[in-house]
């Protein structure tokens, strides 16, 4: 708690023959009116103290105060409160304005105080202060960083209490390469009458743990997840399942239900979580907020509990936090009805390895299957259909060596096929151009533009035909 600072002055009196008693040191405002703070009995002399006005704070000092706050995923706000006293030596009953204002001590970071909300309302008491509580009364709005002063009026000896709350809206906003950055709040209140000041100032300290940034991930790819402390353990969907299955953590292999894409990316970075061999499920938290709850898949619903950011502690390797939540995946309790198998649940963001996880890329492989067309009840072959397994489905661009490689059709995200048009490649570039050879390469490129599948096309009497 700070001290209260005092502001003081004296009046020299000319020696003379008289006998002066000083009845009150007066002040004047700028309404024109003369507040009279101090008042003493004085006998002849040549220097008379003049009255003071002073102010002190309380409630927000570090170590004392509820805004002394670490921001982590699951929690980024705090309420709290500050109180301002009018502590002149005066017997005044002439309220005296006041003014609050906050900042932040230089060489903090910048960042955290843009990106950290303040409301200070009231006056009100400290016990309404709660983390549920309404703003009412005079409601006051900014960043620690740019915070319009509030003002009010004490008479002395007066107090009078503001909550405050410190919040953040998207962790991302606030997330570092370390996982902590921190800064130290201020408040300082001034006590104004005409000329005379008084100031009291208070800090308290706020910082971020475990909050790192979102790193960019392939949306069109699969990977296996390891676990650091020991690669040769992945996640998996248990049993292949479907709907409703645990997440846990088993030997590293080649299946599907080990194979997980990380698309759907919205404008923070939380991605959606898509097993391989269950293509229309996601990861999903069961919509709990609270520590423990189990990682399952469920239907696809686009909501906070099936979104996922990858938290890139250090190169390559992530900590998966859920958006609703703020928690992070790690593992838990054994499933003793499923073979002892290690479940995944959602717990608090602890900076531990089990919450450590690295990407395998599962290189895809497109066994291609070719299918002629016949159009309408004639016999003539003209287009040709390239179709895939399911576990591999997605988009994939298609396209025929002609001396250059030409583009000749483009499957949807979740496709399973394409038909490629026998009369001409379809966002040819050279619109002239049309099927002439006698066969063809064909190649299938991932989004990234690796080759992930090769095939053959012939053109038999100027329509297009499987080899």
């Amino acid at each position: 708690m700070s001290r209260a600072q005092k502001a003081a002055g004296s009046w020299r009196i000319p020696r003379t023959g008289l006998v002066a008693a000083i009845a009150a040191f007066l002040v004047l405002g700028s309404s024109g009116v003369a507040y009279a703070y101090w008042s003493a009995n004085a006998a002849l002399t040549s220097t008379a103290k003049a009255g003071s006005i002073a102010v002190s704070l309380s409630g927000f000092s570090s170590g004392a105060s509820t805004l002394q706050y670490t921001f982590v995923n699951d929690t980024r706000a705090r309420t709290g409160s500050v109180t301002v006293t009018n502590t002149s030596p005066t017997t005044s009953s002439t309220p005296i304005p006041v003014s609050i204002a906050l900042g932040y001590v230089s060489g903090g970071s910048a960042v955290l105080a843009a990106k950290i909300d303040v409301t200070m309302w009231g006056p009100t008491t400290a016990a309404s202060c709660t983390s549920t509580a309404t703003p009412s009364g005079t409601i006051t709005s900014g960043t620690w960083a740019s915070f319009p002063s509030m003002t009010d009026t004490l008479i002395a000896g007066q107090a009078k209490t503001w909550c405050m709350r410190a919040s953040n809206a998207e962790r991302s906003d606030i997330a570092s390469p370390t996982g902590t950055i921190s800064l130290q709040p201020t408040v300082t209140a001034t006590l104004t009458a005409g000329t005379w000041t008084a100031t009291a100032s208070a800090t308290t300290t706020q910082n971020t743990q475990y909050i790192y940034p979102v790193a960019p991930i392939s949306s069109t790819a699969w990977f296996r997840i390891h676990l650091t402390t020991n690669s040769n353990r992945c996640l998996d969907i248990r049993a292949s399942g479907g709907a409703g299955t645990e997440l846990i953590d088993w030997g590293c292999h080649t299946n599907p239900n080990q194979q997980f894409q990380l698309s759907g990316a919205d404008a923070n970075g939380y991605l959606s979580v898509t097993p391989r061999h269950q293509q229309g499920l996601r990861w999903d938290n069961g919509g709990s907020t609270a520590p423990g709850s189990v990682i399952k898949i469920q239907n696809a619903s686009g909501t906070g509990s099936q979104g996922w950011q990858f938290q890139e502690v250090s190169s390559g390797v992530y900590q998966i936090v859920n958006k609703a939540s703020g928690l992070c995946i790690a593992p838990g309790a054994i499933l003793t009805n499923y073979n002892n198998e290690t479940a995944y649940y959602q717990v608090l963001c602890d900076g531990s390895a089990a919450q450590r996880f690295t990407l395998e890329r599962v290189p895809v492989s497109l066994n291609l299957q070719c299918t002629e067309i016949s159009v309408g009840n004639q016999k003539r072959d003209e287009d040709v259909v390239y179709s895939w397994d399911s576990a591999d489905a997605g988009a994939y661009t298609f396209q025929a060596d002609d001396g250059g490689w030409k583009t000749i059709g483009t499957s949807g995200a979740t496709a399973t096929q394409i038909t490629i048009d026998g009369t001409q490649p379809s966002g040819d570039p050279l619109e002239d151009w049309s099927w002439q050879k006698r066969q063809y390469n064909v190649r299938a490129l991932d989004a990234d533009n690796n080759v992930v599948g090769t095939a053959t096309i012939e053109l038999k009497k100027r329509a297009l035909a499987c080899p």
